[in-house]
């Protein structure tokens, strides 16, 4: 298990090795050790590799976040072939940080929608709500987000406009974790 912000590793981890449609059984426990090592030894028949999958597993702990998706509890990896030692497979963690994102209007050109997503990872994309354009809208318009600590968070908005053209912005942000982050764009 790695702690890809401080690129250490996490001991003292608990690692499981399970069949796929029977999540409560466990093939075999083990404990990541020292620089967050773990290995895992176990017996199944190699016919289940033909319509299943082993799956190797940990709970995410507190602080952290996983590097597919902000939502898991847990953080691992699928073995669909017999393997007879698995060696140097990491379980890639990110500490969590909070993040203020600021949509501050500062144009005047006239858009129907504008959407905005996330990610701190290629894996996967957070929404961010839909800020429909409205002369009501409350400016700036402030945003909490959950994200990675340690590497870049990249924010995504379309702009559409009324002739049906749209246009995509990104920018980024080095997020710490136990710090205030924050960021402001103006559109």
């Amino acid at each position: 298990m790695y702690d890809s912000t401080n690129h250490i590793g996490l001991e003292g981890r608990p690692v499981r090795a399970f069949i796929d449609n029977e999540p409560n059984k466990n093939l075999t426990t083990t404990t990541t050790g020292l620089n967050g090592i773990f290995k895992l030894t176990f017996s199944a028949d190699i016919n289940i590799f033909k319509t299943q999958l082993v799956n190797i597993s940990t709970d995410i702990p507190d602080g952290y976040i996983s590097i597919f998706e902000k939502s898991q509890s847990e953080v691992g990896f699928s073995i669909w072939a017999y393997v007879p030692e698995l060696s140097d497979q990491k379980l890639v963690l990110f500490e969590k940080a909070d993040l203020t994102v600021t949509f501050n209007r500062t144009n005047t050109d006239v858009f129907d929608e504008m959407k905005s997503t996330y990610n701190y990872s290629e894996w996967y994309n957070y929404g961010i709500p839909v800020i429909q354009h409205d002369d009501n809208l409350p400016n700036p318009v402030t945003y909490h987000i959950e994200t990675a600590a340690g590497t870049y968070t990249k924010i995504f908005r379309t702009k559409k406009l009324p002739s049906g053209q749209v246009t995509t912005f990104r920018d980024s942000v080095f997020c710490l974790p136990n710090t205030t982050n924050g960021i402001t764009i103006n559109y």
